[in-house]
């Protein structure tokens, strides 16, 4: 299902025919965890020695080349990430929406595949299916 977002379309499902390095991958993790109720955003746990966040963008990227893999996050945590990875980095806004489209201003391909950085346990088969 493609939906019309602005200049782009934002895709749950894509059709067959669209190339995967036509698309930008958005991972959203500005928020502030609060339901989580652990000293560390979920983003910053660990599995073994890479944080959350950059486990789940390297697994994507481990699955297709996306043409740009796109982490939204706070001006806090960009400043740490920015450290641990060549991706491009997006300040986000104080809601989810708003953080989306800080994202899609900056996206120049025409097709976008949105997550969230805390899903990490990522279903290979579904994501090839993408294609």
């Amino acid at each position: 299902m493609l939906l019309k977002v602005t200049h782009v379309y934002y895709s749950y499902t894509l059709g067959k025919g669209i190339l995967l390095n036509d698309i930008t991958l958005i991972l959203l993790g500005a928020g502030s965890a609060s339901r989580f109720h652990l000293p560390p955003k979920k983003q910053w746990l660990w599995i073994e020695d890479t944080p959350l966040w950059l486990k789940v963008a390297d697994d994507f990227q481990s699955i297709y080349q996306f043409e740009t893999t796109m982490i939204v996050s706070s001006r806090d945590d960009i400043n740490i990430m920015s450290n641990f990875a060549n991706y491009r980095f997006i300040e986000g806004g104080d809601s989810r929406q708003k953080s989306l489209k800080n994202a899609l201003d900056s996206v120049k391909t025409p097709y976008v595949l949105v997550s969230d950085i805390a899903r990490c346990c990522l279903d290979k088969e579904m994501i090839k299916r993408v294609n």
